[in-house]
């Protein structure tokens, strides 16, 4: 009897592991069992949706360049007076500058630079650059000191005369306004 008992309930085992399978097959076929990677697929996605619903929104343009300011604004004035320092937009094979003088008159941006030529003639020289507001356009207008005189330096300004000093000691003025406006 023992033999029996042994065999009913290994067939019963046997049976249950059937049924079990069974049961698998028929849930993923019919998929009616919850699938644990769908719902996890399912729950990323949401948290993705509400995650871009609540972002902030990009305000920067979608062309960066279309809104970049062409030029400076009108509005915009340089600084003014005579600053010491021998910056110029120029190479100093060209001209070795002293200092500068600049300031707004009418609708132009005036920059006067002191100095002498970079050629070895050690003659006085001041270099004018008259730009348009919108920074468009610029013209250059060259001034030689007198001969002899050395590299020249600003001194002072009243108005738009500026007085320049050269190496050899004498003052020499300059009407910034006459110059620009010659042709």
């Amino acid at each position: 009897m023992v033999h029996v008992r042994r065999r009913a309930m290994l067939a019963v085992g046997c049976g249950s592991v059937v049924l079990v399978l069974a049961g698998y097959a028929g849930a993923s076929s019919s998929r009616s069992v919850v699938d644990p990677i769908a719902d996890a697929k399912a729950s990323i996605e949401a948290a993705y949706a509400s995650q871009m619903a609540n972002a902030p929104t990009d305000s920067r343009p979608k062309d960066p360049i279309a809104a970049r300011p062409s030029g400076a604004p009108e509005s915009a004035a340089w600084p003014q007076g005579i600053f010491d320092d021998p910056e110029a937009p120029f190479p100093a094979a060209e001209y070795l500058i002293s200092n500068r003088w600049q300031q707004d008159i009418g609708a132009t941006h005036v920059v006067a630079y002191a100095g002498q030529r970079g050629d070895g003639s050690e003659r006085g020289v001041v270099v004018i650059l008259v730009y348009s507001l919108d920074l468009s356009s610029v013209r250059k207008i060259e001034v030689g000191g007198p001969p002899g005189g050395g590299p020249l330096k600003v001194v002072s300004a009243r108005g738009h005369v500026l007085t320049l000093v050269g190496q050899a000691g004498g003052n020499v003025a300059l009407d910034i306004d006459k110059v620009v406006a010659a042709p």
